[in-house]
């Protein structure tokens, strides 16, 4: 007896094209899967990336001015031109001449600290984020307004309220 093979040697048989079939449809599937998935991958990076500097910055400040929290430690100033949140840290409140700047110089965060301030030019600080803008300000004599731009457009502002007062004797 013959084959259906032998019987039509140019005709596929079902039994041979829906191996192939399924075959093509599981591989299509798969590499779809992959690829929407890659793509949800790079969507979340690109969001977790441009939230970070703007976040970043704002958590920054925040724990700089908390570190340095105590009366008359936060101030806003001047450093070469540059406007400044100058903080006097704790230990060296009696001792004037120990002081941080954190200023805003050539699209970047940057802090500094020092003893003579006008001994130092503002490129020497220490590069934190790469930002677009940045905007310091009191809002009141114990409330800082923060805001600043990153590279991507995006806005973040707190305001941070000085725990710390001054005691009456």
């Amino acid at each position: 007896m013959k084959s259906h093979l032998q019987m039509n040697p140019g005709r596929f048989s079902i039994v041979t094209v829906f191996p192939i079939i399924l075959f093509c449809f599981f591989a299509f599937t798969g590499i779809s899967v992959v690829m929407y998935g890659a793509r949800v991958y790079e969507t979340t990076i690109h969001k977790s990336t441009l939230d970070y500097s703007a976040r970043t910055a704002i958590a920054y400040m925040t724990e700089k001015i908390r570190q340095n929290d105590t009366c008359g430690s936060v101030e806003l100033g001047n450093f070469e031109n540059c406007k400044a949140l100058v903080l006097t840290p704790r230990e060296a409140l009696d001792d004037t001449s120990v002081r941080t700047y954190i200023y805003f110089y050539e699209d970047n965060l940057c802090e500094l600290t020092t003893t003579d301030p006008s001994s130092v030019h503002p490129a020497a600080g220490t590069h934190i984020l790469p930002l677009k803008d940045v905007s310091l300000d009191f809002l009141s004599d114990d409330l800082l307004h923060f805001k600043c731009v990153d590279n991507w457009g995006n806005e973040a502002e707190t305001c941070i309220a000085l725990l710390s007062q001054e005691v009456d004797s």
